[in-house]
């Protein structure tokens, strides 16, 4: 069974420091990560509004998942399907 590659991206500002712990753990679980600083798309900014996020980061996942902040209840589902994925190998 062929396994699809989790995708995120991550929109945030510069000097954000949950916004790089974010990146840092989802690219550690596997996860290809891009990077969209929304100082530099300004419609981006808007649209995320619209949508009523007010903090950054804020995440979305291929899948169409979105969530923002530091949230390791989302974070965590990723370190258990990485654990999941290793144990599998080892068996």
């Amino acid at each position: 069974m062929r396994m699809t590659q989790k995708l995120a991206v991550i929109y945030h500002v510069t000097g954000c420091l949950k916004c790089r712990i974010t990146a840092r753990i989802l690219m550690n679980c596997g996860v290809q990560v891009e990077k969209v600083n929304i100082e530099n798309h300004p419609e981006t900014l808007q649209k995320l509004k619209q949508m009523g996020y007010r903090s950054f980061p804020v995440i979305k996942m291929n899948d169409g998942t979105i969530w923002h902040g530091l949230s390791l209840k989302h974070l965590l589902t990723f370190f258990t399907d990485r654990y999941q994925t290793n144990k599998s190998k080892e068996k």
